[in-house]
């Protein structure tokens, strides 16, 4: 029976086949091959602690049957029990001791569990190979590095920079092998030797940050830890500090540039260390090869130099460049010469200086200038498509998205084979709210030979595609197609994640170590660190709180409704009929909208079901009654993250402060957002959450007790140095957050603004009165914009152009609850904001004319 259940699972029938195996072990619940089953079937159902449980109950009624064994280890490593993992290792190590993947499993137990001598111990007394071993022999190599690496984890660098020699001849992978051995010179302060390895590597990749930093260091002019995740950005961020000699980083640099001309990291690396006095010859001679090769991607390999943390410390490095560019826009265009060389170039030289300048004065938020100089070179030059794609960008920096998009399929026409130029245009498209015609471009790159373009668009997983569609339905309010497409996107991640357990079994068997060491650290920060999954969670939970809040006041203005009828005589038999008869449709609606989600999610796990489209998933977001009830699967999908991206913390509180029996959760999140920077939304989200706690019963709360959040209290003051007193009233606290001094204070006034506006419709508070302060903490900062433009802060012009939006949106949201909290009674505040936003828009427009606010 319970096989017959594992057959049907795997061939859709996912509740027949539950009910089979279950009834399976009611037959015999002491069967071992039972249990076994039904951890099988919950293991191809994503359920891996019921999996795991599943399995234990297997082995207590036969405790030597390694194969469940095998599979427990693995799913404790797919969920991260690494002490459990150690148990389950220990009994195969016992059972199988020969075979090799038993002992390599225990050593990469013990490495998980931080354990790295017991790894190697296990190691030596297991791995023993013939001392003429075949140099083709790519596992044992493996095992090698892999040894030398516990070994450095460990700290014990010279025992490990001897197993490396003695081992060399027999380890295949050498860039590995040398920048192991460089590591550990280093570790000893022997940095003559790692300078000649490492001088040895950048031979082999000339290209490689790491190699270069490894160079520095031995030469002691980089003295940051080793273990430093190296990138440009973190040795930017080095250059004022002493662990960075810039001077001699750069002399060193130069060297490195004669001995390798042929890097083009090399070329431009100084520049972003060397004096202001030295940058204008070096950043001339780099200029002048990159124009004259022709080379399009000149600015962006000179981005950096723009960023705002350069900026504070070399102010005129940035102008310094425009300037060159300049000089050589207008020499090549007067005699087709350069100002500052006897360098003949080709006819070409001009539209790449041309075109550097262009992008500069974009980036300095020049965007007249910017646009028409593209165009009058795109008159020049029309059959370059990389001019149009300069000016779509420009267009889009100024707002102005259907000429972006626009232009930037006019670039696609000059090369209709081009992928990329394809895709840029679809993007283009879905931002200027095109979703059709987004969809049919996007279909042309799709192969012919399926049947269901659309299906394969999905399937794809082409998440950046996903994301902006989503977003391009939410702006036009199609929230329930929107939510279709983060939950692709989120179903997508949870795939790679899932991935994994092929692996476990694999990399142990193929000797991959480190590989799958390296594997596991992915996946640890795979919800954590990428952009595209914690824009798509936070923004889908942020749909989902939106559609439960159409539900609340949709049922709100029943419940009014409802009320005014009884008042105005109303039958009270009629009135408690249709009360009754609408509990037993919103009941039904609510029990119809959960059997249609759990059929879509079963249709989505189904590997041979019909493809659902858009528009019907969407149906089982827009009809539910409790749109919230979405949020639950994901709410554990985050847990295995461990780490929660701020982003998706703020998105959480909104789930869990609509959420009955939640407020603790909400308490939780607030409290691990306090641990962190100071954020101004927390102190909003705590009022919130302190008038949510008084207007509630103490019997919600999860734990069955009062919630106390003295302590948040606390903890809160502390991070802001105490400069905001919490046992003020509302509007006290708002206004002190608005005139809080930080390094960011717009964010400070846009987070007063926000609370002023939720804790308007609070019992107590004057709605009139909170509604004006929050536009008027927004109308200020017209005056904030000002000051910048004042000071000449051009470079924070796209920084302005986000924070200008932002607070049209918020007055936007701001009328838009005046009229639906009080559409006729408050005339004069309807009346009142809405001057308000016009001044707000006319001071706007005259400090940024170029934008389309």
């Amino acid at each position: 029976m319970s096989l017959k259940g594992l057959f049907l699972f795997n061939l859709g029938k996912k509740d027949e086949g539950y009910n089979w195996v279950k009834d399976g072990l009611k037959v015999n619940i002491m069967s071992p091959i039972s249990w076994h089953i039904y951890g099988l079937v919950y293991r191809a159902d994503k359920k891996y602690n019921d999996a795991i449980r599943c399995y234990l109950q297997a082995l207590k009624r036969d405790p030597d049957n390694l194969q469940i064994y095998r599979d427990l280890a693995f799913l404790q490593t797919q969920i991260r029990d690494y002490k459990g993992l150690i148990v389950s290792r220990l009994k195969l190590m016992v059972e199988a001791k020969h075979n090799s993947t038993a002992w390599l499993g225990l050593a990469v137990a013990y490495h998980l569990n931080g354990n790295y001598l017991k790894a190697i111990e296990i190691i030596d007394n297991n791995f023993e190979v013939n001392s003429k071993v075949s140099v083709s022999d790519y596992p044992t190599s493996e095992i090698y590095l892999y040894k030398a690496n516990l070994l450095m984890l460990a700290g014990e660098n010279q025992e490990a920079l001897e197993y490396l020699i003695s081992k060399s001849d027999n380890i295949l992978d050498k860039p590995v092998l040398l920048d192991f051995k460089a590591h550990n010179l280093l570790a000893l302060s022997q940095n003559d030797e790692a300078k000649d390895i490492y001088l040895e590597l950048i031979s082999i990749n000339s290209e490689s940050l790491e190699f270069i930093s490894g160079y520095l260091r031995s030469i002691s002019v980089l003295n940051d830890p080793i273990s430093s995740p190296i990138s440009l950005e973190y040795l930017i961020s080095l250059s004022n500090s002493p662990q960075l000699d810039t001077e001699k980083a750069t002399e060193s640099m130069l060297l490195l540039q004669q001995k390798f001309p042929d890097s083009n990291i090399l070329q431009n690396l100084p520049l972003f260390f060397c004096s202001t006095d030295k940058f204008e010859p070096m950043a001339s001679d780099y200029m002048r090869k990159m124009i004259v090769r022709g080379v399009p991607s000149l600015f962006t390999s000179l981005k950096s130099l723009y960023s705002l943390h350069e900026i504070a410390f070399e102010s005129s490095k940035y102008s310094t460049l425009g300037n060159i560019a300049e000089s050589y826009s207008s020499s090549l265009k007067s005699k087709n010469a350069f100002s500052d060389s006897n360098i003949v170039p080709n006819s070409e030289a001009y539209i790449w200086a041309e075109f550097y300048c262009i992008q500069h004065h974009d980036r300095l938020g020049n965007y007249v200038n910017a646009l028409s100089r593209i165009e009058a070179l795109i008159n020049d030059s029309p059959e370059l498509a990389e001019l149009r794609m300069a000016k779509a960008k420009i267009l889009k920096h100024m707002g102005n998205f259907p000429a972006a998009q626009v232009a930037m399929d006019e670039a696609r026409n000059l090369e209709l084979s081009d992928r990329f130029l394809n895709s840029k245009t679809v993007k283009y498209l879905l931002r200027n709210n095109k979703v059709n015609e987004a969809e049919e471009m996007f279909t042309l790159f799709v192969r012919n030979d399926v049947t269901n373009k659309i299906q394969e668009i999905f399937e794809l997983q082409a998440n950046w595609y996903l994301l902006e569609r989503a977003r391009a339905h939410s702006r036009n309010l199609k929230i329930g197609r929107a939510l279709v497409c983060y939950n692709t996107i989120i179903k997508s991640f949870e795939e790679y994640y899932d991935d994994q357990l092929d692996f476990h079994s694999y990399c142990l068997r193929k000797s991959t170590l480190r590989s799958y060491i390296d594997m596991i650290k992915w996946g640890d920060e795979l919800y954590f660190k990428n952009d595209v999954f914690v824009s798509a969670c936070s923004e889908y939970l942020n749909c989902l709180v939106q559609l439960q809040d159409k539900v609340d006041a949709r049922s709100k203005s029943l419940k009014s409704e409802s009320s005014t009828k009884k008042e105005n005589g109303k039958a009270q038999k009629s009135g408690s009929n249709k009360k009754s008869g609408s509990k037993i449709k919103s009941s039904q609606n609510a029990d119809s909208s959960k059997t249609s989600a759990g059929q879509a999610q079963s249709t989505e796990k189904s590997s041979e079901s019909s493809f659902v489209d858009e528009l019907t998933r969407s149906i089982q977001y827009t009809e539910s009654n409790s749109p919230l009830d979405f949020a639950l699967p994901l709410l554990e999908t985050i847990e295995v993250g461990k780490t929660v991206h701020p982003k998706v913390q703020r998105s959480l509180f909104e789930v869990y402060l609509r959420l009955p029996k939640s407020l603790n959760l909400a308490s939780n999140v607030l409290n691990d957002m306090a641990n962190s920077r100071p954020d101004p939304y927390i102190i909003v989200d705590y009022l919130r959450l302190k008038h949510a706690a008084n207007d509630s019963n103490p019997s919600d709360y999860s734990d069955e007790r009062s919630l106390n959040i003295t302590e948040l209290q606390t903890k809160i003051s502390k991070l802001f140095n105490d400069s905001i007193d919490l046992s003020l009233t509302d509007t006290e606290i708002l206004t002190s957050l608005a005139h809080f001094k930080t390094t960011n204070n717009f964010q400070n006034s846009l987070a007063s603004s926000f609370g002023f506006e939720k804790l308007s419709t609070v019992s107590g508070n004057n709605f009139s009165e909170m509604i004006q302060s929050s536009a008027d903490v927004l109308l200020s900062s017209a005056e904030h914009f000002a000051q910048i433009q004042e000071r000449g802060r051009n470079l924070d012009i796209k920084e302005q152009a986000e924070e200008v939006k932002a607070c049209k949106n918020a007055l936007v949201r701001i009328l838009n609850l005046v009229k639906k909290s009080h559409p006729s009674s408050d005339g004069d505040l309807n009346e009142i904001i809405q001057l308000k936003f016009d001044k707000f828009i006319e001071s706007s427009f005259k400090i940024f004319p170029d934008l389309q606010i």
